[in-house]
């Protein structure tokens, strides 16, 4: 695969052969990319993947998890904190903008990045953090009800991409 190291050596060998006639560095050239053309076409989607896998390139929301308790349901009237977290990454030139959630479709919760404002509508009024002070992003329950159950989608958007992941919030009694 050609990464960095490749770079750095193939930029070596054009300054070490400087001497060479403007003609001869055009050939070398050429056949550097043809033989990057090659590498690329032999690895096929292998290639591809990695290439959109490297920071800077893409946004992926990584997983979507429960954190407090149980990793796969929550206690109605409990006193545990839980979060509904979206672990995502952007590239360093395509940051996030913002972070919506939506419970059956409806959209029930935002947070704008620019302003590192959150909104809080539908049934998740009263029952998540407003003004959490760490991940802004993540719902953090501070009433948890039966209704809550559902589906609970995480949609992330940069200026290029969204991205979205859906998690079933089970709700249990004591």
């Amino acid at each position: 695969m050609f990464d960095r190291e490749d770079g750095e050596a193939m930029n070596r060998e054009a300054e070490n052969n400087s001497d060479e006639k403007p003609q001869q560095k055009k050939n070398k050239t050429a056949d550097r990319g043809k033989g990057l053309s090659l590498d690329a076409n032999v690895l096929g989607d292998k290639f591809l993947s990695n290439l959109l896998s490297l920071p800077g390139s893409c946004l992926e929301i990584q997983r979507l998890t429960l954190v407090g308790g149980r990793e796969d349901y929550i206690k109605a009237s409990s006193n545990t904190k839980y979060v509904l977290n979206c672990a995502h990454r952007s590239g360093y030139d395509d940051p996030v903008v913002n972070v919506e959630w939506f419970l059956h479709g409806a959209r029930v919760y935002e947070w704008l990045a620019s302003k590192n404002d959150v909104t809080v509508s539908g049934v998740l009024l009263g029952c998540v953090d407003s003004r959490p002070r760490e991940d802004p992003h993540n719902l953090h329950f501070t009433k948890l009800e039966y209704y809550l159950a559902g589906n609970y989608t995480c949609k992330v958007s940069s200026a290029t991409r969204t991205e979205q992941k859906t998690f079933y919030l089970h709700v249990v009694g004591e």
